[in-house]
């Protein structure tokens, strides 16, 4: 079964906050492949709104966004009793790299990413399964 037949709500919700468009839908489709729901955010602001109507299992998060940088978005959600349960994985991308348009996710860069995302995912799981 190819991740895109998995049901959505059986599927993790990750938002996606990049600033940088190319890099963002690269990440996303990553994510979608590997079998995660994206959304995705441009701005500090939009992080905010879309994790409190979403609620996704995980953040990962530029510090580096227009409007409202991602580190204040952070905090902001950390304050609200309705979204501060959401993790947060801090992600400054890739450098730019010499004689290139844009930022891209090298193939040991995906897999660190993945690694990463499915650790905090299934920690968060298992810390709210002790408490339930």
């Amino acid at each position: 079964m190819s991740n895109r037949e998995i049901p959505d709500d059986a599927r993790k919700v990750v938002l996606v906050a990049e600033g940088e468009s190319g890099l963002r839908r690269e990440i996303a489709d990553l994510l979608d492949r590997n079998g995660y729901a994206v959304i995705e955010a441009r701005s500090g602001e939009e992080i905010v709104h879309l994790a409190r109507r979403e609620r996704p299992a995980l953040i990962v998060l530029d510090g580096m966004l227009p409007l409202l940088d991602g580190h204040a978005a952070a905090r902001v959600l950390r304050r609200d009793p309705g979204t501060r349960h959401i993790p947060f994985l801090a992600f400054e991308g890739p450098a730019r790299r010499r004689g290139r348009g844009g930022r891209r996710l090298r193939p040991e860069d995906q897999r660190r990413l993945l690694r990463k995302i499915h650790d905090i995912l299934e920690f968060n799981e298992r810390r709210h399964a002790v408490r339930a």
